[in-house]
């Protein structure tokens, strides 16, 4: 455990997770034809291996749970993707990752500074998933950004930068993440080693109990700030803990049957409620929108 929690401290301890705008659409999308890019292939994964290991690690209560492989990476406005000059004078960046039968991909920025007018976007390869637009109001001062996840194996990144801002954007991506598994959807196959790539208990979900999913209800959400937990049938006694997408806890007592828990001392964000039965170790994550 301690391993897995020095690694955590160490690749996402400095990640911020920005809020976005979820406005508008990348410049690209309205181009006559959609455009070609050759795709950055990400290492392939034993998700047998994986998967082995997350069967043991999912019963311990002290074992975050992972969802996705983070892969090390160094790419850049200067050193990769490839830039479009706009007819009146804006310009667009853009690239795109490859990751074989990924569930999802997220990313994490080192270094990042969005002047006023630029925006991010990410988007999968058939654009049935988009997150953003990332904007200045996404930047702070150890100038790193963390994004949520989009669905599907292939990921582009789309940076927009106006023309009366030019050259002042800064973007870096330091990794990738393969997220092999959400809810109960979970990755297929058996692939290669998965050398170079270190386990990421960012993005953290958990395989639900069908048991509890049916038996508790979390309502409002979203919600502006309170949320109520109802169990319907009680069998032992239950814990819960907020986490934020990071996977750090927030927030951790004994359960009360429709306890209301308080997020109006946290930012708008995403945040999950973990709630373990002691008896059977069952548990049941879920996700919370808070928009205040």
């Amino acid at each position: 455990m301690k391993k897995l929690l020095l690694f955590f401290v160490f690749c996402y301890a400095t990640t911020l997770i920005s809020q976005v705008t979820n406005e508008g659409e990348p410049a690209s999308w309205g181009f006559a034809e959609k455009s070609s890019l050759e795709a950055i292939s990400l290492p392939q994964i034993d998700i047998k291996k994986i998967k082995t290991e997350d069967d043991i690690n999912d019963k311990l209560r002290e074992k975050p749970y992972r969802v996705g492989i983070s892969h090390k990476v160094n790419y850049g406005l200067e050193n990769s993707g490839i830039w479009t000059q706009l007819p009146n004078g804006d310009r667009i960046w853009r690239i795109l990752f490859s990751s074989k039968d990924a569930v999802h991909l997220s990313v994490n920025f080192d270094n990042s500074y969005l002047p006023k007018g630029a925006s991010i976007y990410l988007y999968n390869d058939d654009r049935t998933d988009l997150l953003g637009a990332y904007t200045d109001t996404s930047n702070n001062d150890k100038q790193v950004l963390g994004t949520w996840f989009v669905n599907g194996d292939k990921l582009w990144i789309e940076y927009y930068e106006p023309k009366k801002v030019k050259g002042q954007g800064i973007i870096n991506l330091s990794s990738v993440i393969h997220g092999y598994r959400m809810g109960h959807n979970y990755q297929e196959g058996n692939f290669g080693s998965s050398e170079g790539t270190q386990m990421s208990s960012v993005n953290t979900l958990a395989v639900n109990d069908e048991f509890l999913e049916q038996n508790i209800s979390v309502f409002p959400n979203p919600t502006s700030g309170f949320v109520q937990i109802k169990i319907r049938q009680w069998t032992s006694d239950m814990d819960y803990e907020v986490y934020n997408i990071l996977g750090q806890t927030l927030k951790t007592n004994r359960l009360q049957n429709n306890e209301i828990l308080d997020f109006t001392d946290l930012p708008s964000d995403m945040y999950f409620i973990k709630i373990t039965e002691l008896e059977t170790n069952r548990t049941l994550v879920k996700k919370i929108v808070l928009n205040k």
